[in-house]
């Protein structure tokens, strides 16, 4: 798990990274949004074109590393880590129903 995260990470940064360099323009700031929690399977319908891959908790553990690397990256880039996971996750940690679209979005 670690070393798919940093890498996806780490290219995703140098993409931005680039981006930022070969624009020319000047941003005051750059925004990285966290990832979305994941949902739980007995809450909602599996699309068969993009199953789910791992358990619940296993996806859960997943995004939790993966915002927190994207967090770590942001900090080393003065860059700002927009992190509203907690806002949408229920009392077990994963995406909550009314706020989503029926699937695996933020809807609100």
């Amino acid at each position: 798990m670690p070393n798919g995260v940093k890498s996806i990470v780490s290219n995703y940064f140098d993409a931005i990274v680039l981006n930022i360099v070969t624009s020319g323009i000047r941003l005051k700031n750059v925004c990285v949004f966290n990832v979305v929690p994941p949902v739980q399977r007995a809450n909602t319908l599996e699309n068969p074109e993009y199953p789910y891959l791992g358990s619940d908790e296993e996806r859960r553990k997943y995004v939790l590393y993966f915002n927190k690397n994207l967090k770590q990256r942001c900090i080393r880039h003065g860059f700002i880590f927009f992190d509203v996971y907690d806002k949408y996750i229920d009392e077990n940690g994963f995406l909550r129903k009314d706020l989503s679209d029926g699937n695996v979005h933020i809807h609100h």
